[in-house]
């Protein structure tokens, strides 16, 4: 007969467990860092979004809640759209100053009237950032 025999099976599966365990961290830290840039890249497409709302409309809002992490646009006293951050994985918001919210405003002609906002997304040891100009102008960090 041919096979392994059963030593040689658990020899085999012990060091993939071993070679598995070595690899977890380091997909524990992308996961972290995918979910923080993903994040990142949801609330750019947002600020997109309001300022050809606004250019549309006339004006429009961003309102960025830290807790939970969710954005969403306004005009005119209507909401135009709301998204969570995240896309349902847990991250932190940090809006600075302890603020739970903040609100940016464009005008007509999709550029901002509010002070610079950075805004920093946090999960696990990974980390991002978004920097806001006051006209409008977003730098990924």
């Amino acid at each position: 007969m041919r096979g392994y025999t059963l030593i040689e099976l658990l020899a085999v599966l012990t060091l993939f467990a071993i070679g598995a365990s070595a690899f977890a961290p380091t997909a524990r830290r992308l996961a972290d860092l995918a979910a923080v840039s993903a994040a990142r890249e949801e609330l750019v497409a947002i600020l997109g979004e309001a300022r050809v709302v606004a250019m549309e409309a006339g004006e429009s809002t961003v309102i960025v809640v830290a807790r939970p992490p969710s954005v969403r646009i306004e005009s005119r006293g209507a909401s135009i759209r709301s998204l969570g951050l995240g896309g349902g994985r847990p991250i932190s918001l940090d809006l600075g100053r302890g603020r739970d919210s903040v609100s940016m405003t464009f005008n007509g002609l999709g550029l901002g009237r509010f002070a610079n906002q950075t805004i920093e997304f946090g999960r696990g040891g990974a980390s991002a950032s978004v920097v806001i100009s006051s006209y409008g102008r977003v730098r990924r960090r």
